[in-house]
Parts: structure tokens; sequence; C-alpha cells
């Protein structure tokens, strides 16, 4: 498989490839706020990011990735999702492509797993640059940005799991 192969799949499955990732983004526990989204807004969102594949696959304009990407990272920060969720659906949606494809011939293909890798870096980069960049420029103009409350561990730490610092202190790591 080669990186036309890998477009016509993306033009002409969409709804297929994109239909598994939705139910995998509406149930998963761990991208709770996609779950508030309506269905067609949630098939929209990966779908986005495999045509924007499609068209790195086509023309390797990674400055256009990076714009997009920057302008995605905004707009999830303006709607509140934290910024964790949102790196973690796009890695599964780079996940589920792979699932998706494990059973097309050729699609183990290293130098077309790079490529792709490639490009989720770059996005998964990109949109935590402008995801940072909207939080900064709402601190900047004095309006409080919207920040979720970390997750909460499943299980609490024993005082032997701690790290000692040098000084003997729990908990305070060296440095």
């Amino acid at each position: 498989m080669n990186s036309n192969d890998l477009i016509a799949i993306i033009t002409k499955e969409s709804r297929q490839l994109v239909g598994g990732l939705v139910e995998v983004l509406r149930t998963k526990p761990d991208t709770s706020h996609y779950h508030r989204l309506s269905e067609e807004e949630l098939f929209a969102r990966p779908l986005a990011v495999y045509q924007r594949l499609a068209e790195w696959l086509a023309t390797g304009d990674v400055a256009a990735v990076q714009r997009y990407a920057n302008d995605l990272g905004r707009l999830r920060c303006s709607e509140g999702i934290p910024l964790g969720q949102v790196v973690l659906a796009l890695i599964l949606t780079e996940s589920h492509l792979w699932q998706y494809l494990r059973d097309v011939p050729g699609s183990s293909d290293e130098k077309l797993r790079r490529t792709v890798a490639d490009f989720f870096q770059e996005v998964i980069y990109s949109t935590a640059h402008g995801y940072e960049a909207a939080l900064a420029a709402a601190g900047s103009t004095g309006q409080k940005a919207s920040v979720p409350e970390p997750r909460k561990p499943q299980t609490r730490l024993q005082e032997s799991e701690l790290e000692i610092s040098r000084g003997g202190e729990v908990g305070e790591t060296s440095g």
C-alpha cells in the first residue's frame, strides 16, 4: 500500500472508517467532553483529521497541517475541551486508522506507517501549541481561561510509592 492507496481509502470509505471511531469517542470515559457532541459533530471531527491526512499525503504541505492543527487547538480550547482529551482523541484517531487497515494488504508498509505517524505527531504538537496560545491569549485579556480540573487518579499512592528527596522529605523529588 502506498500513499495514493491510503488517500483512496480515506476518500471512498470515510463513513466506514470514521463510524467505529465515533463509538469509541462517545463511550470512552477519558473522552467525556466528546460525549456531549451531536452524532454529526462527533463524526465530522475525525473525518476532518482524516481529510487533512489525505491532503498532506498528496501535497506534503507541513505548513498547512500546522495551520490547521493550531486552529484546531484554539477551537478546542474555546470549547472548553481539556487538552488531554483533545490529544487522546487524536491518538485514538490514528490508532483507529491502523485498526481499520489491519486486513488491507500492504498496510504494514513501514514507510507509510512512518509517514502517517509523522503527520499525527505534527498534528498533536501543533494542536497543543494552538491550545496553549489560546490559553495565553485568554489570560492576557483578563478573561478566565476554561481549564478543566485534572482527572482524578484511580488509586491513591501509598507513602511507600512516593519519591524521597536527598533531604528525606516524603513527596519531594530530587532535583
